[in-house]
């Protein structure tokens, strides 16, 4: 068995208004544990600090933060594999549960190897499926903040322990 450290950048965008706000978690931790030559044995774990929301505006800030992401009763999110499996040679789609504002929904997405230990990825979610909203009367149908949601994930795998690297991560340990 064969465990990574991941080195992840988690960032969004949605429309609001006419234009589009982007952010970024600044506290994202992971691992992923992976048997030899198998990345379908790959189990991956993200979590992510709901305070730690940054769109460069200290009061939008705050009120995703209070109002959307309701951090001071939820302060983590996390995301738990329950799949792996390769696509192509560059490819993996990840299967497996997101949990936001202690909401745990199933979800899919693909992340392809950009280079030997690097892997990026995109996917849209809807925020409602996890209750991301502040106020059901306000949110307008969506037409002041969408409720789509783009999220982007950049992941640097390094290893923690020393054996065999798995199919897939065939860079030396770091």
């Amino acid at each position: 068995m064969n465990d990574y450290v991941l080195d992840a950048r988690l960032g969004f965008s949605v429309r609001q208004g006419f234009g589009r706000v982007r952010g970024s978690f600044d506290t994202v931790e992971g691992s992923l544990t992976v048997e030899a030559d198998d990345p379908s044995t790959a189990s991956v774990e993200l979590t992510f600090r709901a305070d730690s929301i940054q769109t460069r505006n200290k009061r939008r800030d705050d009120h995703l933060r209070r109002s959307f992401l309701a951090a001071a009763e939820h302060p983590l999110g996390t995301f738990v594999s329950t799949e792996v499996t390769r696509v192509d040679d560059s490819v993996f789609r990840v299967t497996g549960v997101l949990t936001i504002r202690g909401v745990a929904k199933p979800m899919s997405f693909d992340l392809k190897q950009s280079e030997e230990l690097r892997f990026e990825g995109e996917l849209t979610l809807d925020r409602r499926d996890w209750r991301v909203v502040w106020n059901a009367l306000a949110e307008g149908w969506g037409l002041f903040v969408a409720y789509d949601v783009r999220v982007r994930l950049d992941v640097t795998v390094t290893r923690r322990v020393s054996g065999p690297v798995a199919a897939g991560f065939e860079a030396e340990a770091q």
